[in-house]
């Protein structure tokens, strides 16, 4: 609906089908399109609808650009000022495995505008704004237009479900906000690159850039890995174990590396790192370039550096749960 005109438009798919809107690149609208029966499941057990084509229609309801790739599927859609990023993976069996981001760019170089916002500085009000005319204003005096009939209407109220519980993460730097994402990985990427921290709804810290220990191991971490492996192999997926051992509080870290999970860590987290879509360890602890875990065929601990971590879990597109 254009709240402004009160227009609706609608957009329809086949049957079998369902759209599933991602938001708007200026006035066009982005929405992808997925088959009820692709539903399954990512590499940490989270359950999803993979969209197998994407649209972007304009303002006038015209499809300006589809992507559609054989084989790789869609789980989500990052949008910015210009562009969007799609979260892209791949299909065995039920399982998706998240690949490479795909990027759709808007290159149409945007109008020359006759009206445009400046900032300007005087001794008594010392930094203000103005909107300045290119070519000018004709006629400086100002017009007071009153009219002679008011109309009263009721107003527009458009009401949003909130269930409170829904997980969002703020990721925080150089004093600013950077970005809310849906995955605690996506937002502890983009704090990461500005020494940042992560927040959750809650306002409850999540992770820092530093204010850990050096060196750390998680208390009683042989009971908690045979418990966690006992689950794995009952059948229960990673995201499943870590949310009843923390109810509302499991955390997707998926795209970090291993580094970033030392924080984690250190709050007496274990966190299962997925190897591929079926073979994990259990991360216990970490040392100044290395991080501790718990083989889950061996039941042993063993100790590698970060770098190394990092090439285990890249067949899984680094896939952590905590």
């Amino acid at each position: 609906m254009n709240l402004a005109s009160g227009q609706e438009k609608s957009v329809a798919c086949k049957e079998g089908e369902s759209i599933h809107p991602l938001g708007f690149v200026r006035n066009d609208f982005v929405y992808g399109i997925a088959k009820t029966g692709d539903m399954g499941q990512t590499v940490s057990g989270e359950a999803v609808i993979p969209m197998y084509k994407v649209e972007i229609q304009n303002s006038k309801g015209k499809v300006i650009k589809t992507h559609e790739e054989n084989g790789v599927y869609v789980l989500d859609a990052v949008l910015e000022e210009n562009r969007v990023i799609l979260e892209r993976a791949t299909r065995e069996g039920n399982v998706y495995t998240a690949i490479a981001q795909e990027y759709i760019s808007n290159n149409e170089e945007e109008k020359e505008r006759k009206i445009f916002l400046e900032s300007y500085t005087t001794e008594l009000k010392e930094k203000q704004m103005r909107l300045t005319y290119k070519d000018g204003i004709a006629d400086k005096e100002p017009k007071v237009l009153k009219p002679k009939q008011v109309l009263f209407e009721n107003p527009t109220v458009v009401s949003f479900e909130h269930t409170g519980d829904e997980k969002k993460y703020y990721a925080y730097g150089h004093g600013e906000l950077k970005g809310v994402y849906d995955t605690a990985g996506d937002a502890i990427q983009e704090a990461d690159n500005f020494g940042g921290v992560v927040l959750d709804q809650n306002q409850a810290y999540v992770w820092e850039r530093g204010n850990r220990d050096l060196n750390f191991s998680i208390p009683g971490a042989d009971a908690l890995a045979a418990n966690i492996k006992e689950q794995l192999t009952g059948g229960s997926s990673p995201m499943q174990i870590m949310e009843k051992a923390r109810p509302g509080a499991s955390m997707d870290l998926s795209g970090c590396d291993a580094e970033q999970l030392a924080y984690i860590i250190n709050q007496g987290r274990p966190v299962i790192a997925m190897l591929n879509g079926s073979t994990s360890v259990i991360l216990v602890g970490y040392g100044e370039n290395t991080i501790v875990y718990v083989d889950m065929g061996s039941s042993e601990k063993k100790r590698i550096t970060f770098k190394q971590m990092d090439e285990m879990t890249a067949a899984s597109s680094h896939t952590y749960i905590a």
